[in-house]
C-alpha cells in the first residue's frame, strides 16, 4: 500500500493572539472515536475462473483530540511543524504548510491516488485529513477509503484487514500516536470490537471466499 502524506497543524493558523490565548483551565481530556468497514469484491475479466481476482476495499473514519490541556505543546505548533500520525495500520506524516487549505485554525489535507484505467492517467481524491488547533487541544479528523480496486490503491486498513478471515466476532486494541516536531508525543491504546464474516461465492466454475468486516472503537484500553 502506498505511503500516506501527513498533515501538521500550526499555531500560526490561529495567529499570535490565538496562541497566546491558550491557557490552562479546567483540564480537558483526550478523545477518540473510530469506525471501519471493508469487503471483498470479485472481478472477472472473462468467463473462466482463472480470470477472477478478489479486491478488498473499505473505508474508515476517525475523530480525535490530542494534547488536551498540554499548553506547551499546543503553543509550539507552527506552520513549519511536522506531525506524524499513527492509527493502527494507517500512518500519515507531513508539515502544516503542505495543507491544501488553511483557514481560521483549520488545516485540510487530501489523500490521493493515481487511476490509470483510462489514458491519460488521472489523480483522484479518496480521503481527507483535517486538523484544528484550539485551546482544547489538536483535533484530528480522518475520513478515507482503504484497500484497492482493479485500478486504484487507497490507504492501509486500520485494523479490519487483520481480522478479515476470522469469520467471527472479535475484540482487540489499536495503537494511536501523534508526534509533533519529532519531540512531543501523545500516545495511547484504543479498544475495538467487530464482526468478520465469510461467504462462499461461485463464479465461472470456481468458488471464492469473500470476506467482510465491520469494527468500531469501544474506548480507551486499560
Amino acid at each position: 500500500m502506498k505511503a500516506v502524506r501527513t498533515a501538521v497543524m500550526a499555531g500560526a493558523l490561529i495567529g499570535v493572539a490565538g496562541i497566546a490565548s491558550i491557557r490552562a483551565g479546567s483540564a480537558p481530556t483526550d478523545a477518540f472515536s473510530f469506525s471501519e468497514s471493508q469487503k471483498d469484491v470479485l472481478a472477472c475479466s472473462n468467463t473462466t475462473s482463472e480470470s477472477c481476482e478478489t479486491f478488498t476495499s473499505g473505508k474508515f473514519s476517525v475523530k480525535a483530540l490530542f494534547f488536551a490541556g498540554d499548553t506547551n505543546t499546543l503553543r509550539s505548533i507552527t506552520e513549519s511543524s511536522t506531525v506524524d500520525l499513527i492509527v493502527g495500520g494507517f500512518s500519515f506524516n507531513t508539515v502544516i504548510s503542505d495543507a491544501v487549505k488553511i483557514s481560521k485554525g483549520t488545516a485540510s489535507f487530501v489523500l490521493t491516488d493515481v487511476d490509470c484505467a483510462t489514458t491519460p492517467c488521472k489523480t483522484n481524491t479518496h480521503g481527507m485529513v483535517v486538523m484544528k488547533l484550539s485551546s482544547k487541544g489538536l483535533a484530528v479528523d480522518v475520513s478515507t477509503k482503504t484497500g484497492a480496486t482493479a485500478d486504484e490503491t487507497f490507504e492501509n486498513s486500520v485494523v479490519a484487514n487483520g481480522f478479515a478471515t476470522n469469520n467471527a466476532p472479535f475484540t482487540s486494541d489499536i495503537h494511536v500516536s501523534l508526534v509533533v516536531n519529532g519531540v512531543s508525543t501523545d500516545s495511547f491504546f484504543i479498544g475495538v470490537s467487530g464482526v468478520a464474516t465469510t461467504k462462499a461465492t461461485s463464479k465461472n466454475g470456481g468458488t471464492f471466499d469473500l470476506h467482510s468486516v465491520k469494527v468500531k472503537s469501544t474506548g480507551f484500553a486499560s
